[in-house]
């Protein structure tokens, strides 16, 4: 099935020429609206309050409380506007101690940008393309040694990200420094290692969105929780939030993913995915406590069966014929929910389907035919 975005065709054949390891990779497209509420615990008096905040895809409304703090979270990706011209200047000595040929890739992959929303997502894509990923955050690597070892964490690949947005395509842009929470409802004590970086980059008047070089152009998902925007990297006084807690009270996700068709995805942009001569689904499949089912979905009709494996309770299937089919949910073999859907010539169905069972209980398994 072919899919278009509001990228144009050059930009993405742009991205299905980068590779990573042998294999072509390009953005996948996501939309909808997720919300979280989290308690934070406040193990010292000197640990900041988290900011209230908000830009074009993303808000955080904090209200104090017994003992720390209860952070709301709303993530709303929405479509991604061209339109910000862009001047590049590969003149700066700023990026004169970087490698050279990690610096020649990233120059080529934004040569043909025209503006600056293109350039900002083009410069995701390569830079994780490019980079493997150090889980827990340095905040001593520099942009030098990320260039030259093409490893960063995600405090390395801020600085990279930050230093080319300023000097090269002169697009304004702020670290952020928070968390990045587990979905669950039990209790996550924060060591060492707990913090993410990411950065909010300024697009004029098409206002400010975030971007984590490691994830995401033009939205972070409900999970990320703000401690602190601007001011830098180093953790200063954040580091007294080693041994506290953060608990997920509340979350209702409902952001649908659609990975790149025939490449590899690697990068999730907002973006407002259209068909053109077959149908597709994209779904999720929770629990009753929302949290996401692992296991496989699978679609049959008279045509045969086609089956997708859930990542995070996500799925979704493309190159569908318009017509009926039955969807099944399966889980350490037992189906936990089967429906069915009439598909349309040119249609992208949502699904959002629960288990007919509690997480952890076991079903009878369904005979298969």
């Amino acid at each position: 099935m072919r899919f278009s975005t509001k990228f144009s065709a050059a930009v993405l054949v742009a991205f299905c020429a980068l590779a990573a390891a042998g294999e072509q990779v390009a953005p996948g497209a996501v939309w909808g609206r997720a919300d979280a509420t989290y308690r934070l615990e406040a193990p010292a008096a000197a640990v900041p309050a988290p900011p209230s905040y908000a830009n074009r895809t993303f808000a955080q409304s904090v209200k104090s409380v017994e003992g720390g703090w209860e952070i709301s979270v709303t993530s709303t990706p929405s479509p991604a506007t061209f339109g910000s011209p862009l001047r590049q200047d590969w003149s700066s000595k700023a990026i004169a101690a970087l490698d050279p040929g990690y610096l020649s890739a990233v120059r080529s992959a934004l040569a043909s940008s025209r503006t600056k929303e293109e350039a900002v997502l083009r410069l995701g894509l390569v830079l994780r393309a490019m980079t493997a990923y150090a889980k827990r955050p340095d905040f001593d690597e520099t942009v030098q040694e990320v260039s030259r070892r093409r490893t960063a964490s995600c405090v390395g690949m801020v600085r990279i990200a930050a230093l080319l947005l300023n000097e090269v395509l002169n697009v304004p842009c702020r670290s952020v420094i928070g968390l990045k929470a587990e979905p669950g409802g039990s209790p996550e004590l924060l060591s060492g290692g707990a913090l993410h970086a990411w950065l909010e980059v300024d697009l004029g008047l098409r206002g400010r969105v975030f971007f984590d070089p490691w994830f995401s152009y033009g939205w972070v998902p409900e999970s990320y929780i703000i401690l602190r925007i601007g001011g830098g990297l180093e953790p200063g006084d954040l580091a007294a939030l080693a041994g506290s807690r953060v608990t997920a009270i509340w979350r209702k996700e409902r952001i649908f993913y659609l990975p790149a068709n025939n490449a590899k995805t690697l990068f999730w942009s907002a973006s407002s995915p259209s068909a053109s001569g077959t149908a597709a689904v994209v779904g999720k499949a929770l629990f009753p406590d929302e949290s996401p089912v692992e296991g496989t979905a699978w679609l049959e009709n008279s045509g045969g069966r086609v089956a997708a494996a859930l990542w995070n309770g996500n799925f979704c299937f493309r190159e569908l014929a318009p017509g009926s089919y039955d969807v099944f949910i399966e889980s350490q073999g037992k189906v936990l929910w089967e429906g069915s859907l009439m598909l349309g010539a040119l249609d992208i169905r949502e699904l959002v389907v629960y288990s007919h069972l509690e997480k952890g209980r076991r079903g009878a398994p369904r005979p298969r035919g």
